[in-house]
Parts: C-alpha cells; structure tokens; sequence
C-alpha cells in the first residue's frame, strides 16, 4: 500500500525521492507475499507500487538530463 502511494508521490512532486522507496518497500511486499508472510490479495498492489514507483523515477530523471541538456545548448547558442 505505501508502495503504491510513494509511486503516485513520484509521479505528482517527488520523483526519485519517493520513486526509490517505493520500489523498494513494493519489492520486499513481493518477496513476503512469495514467502508466504503477507496476504496473496496484496500483490497486485505491491506490484503496481514498484512499477509507478520505477516509471515515476524514470520520468523524473529523463526531464532532468534533457532540461540540462536544453539548457546547456541554449547556453552554447548565447556564444555566437
């Protein structure tokens, strides 16, 4: 369940810094429900927290390497 919230947190503000405790907190749900110590009912939840939380993360980074990118290119179209 926390996973999956992280992952909409990661999506909506915080991307990696909710996108990685989410995917890892959806990651040990996994392996508890596959060893038996959780609930089978939760691992569509667990499953849907680990990937938004991924995907989240993923988005967050990509805007960040090409927003410095553009900028570093606008940058080298200010010299001429």
């Amino acid at each position: 369940m926390f996973s999956l919230i992280l992952g909409i947190l990661s999506f909506i503000c915080c991307g990696p810094f909710s996108g990685i405790p989410g995917a890892i907190l959806g990651k040990m749900e996994m392996d508890a429900i596959k060893q038996g110590r959780a609930p089978e009912s939760n691992m569509g939840m667990a499953k849907a927290g680990f990937w938004i939380s991924i995907i989240g993360s993923a988005l967050y980074v990509l805007g960040f390497i090409l927003a410095l990118l553009f900028g570093f290119l606008s940058s080298l179209t200010d010299l001429y």
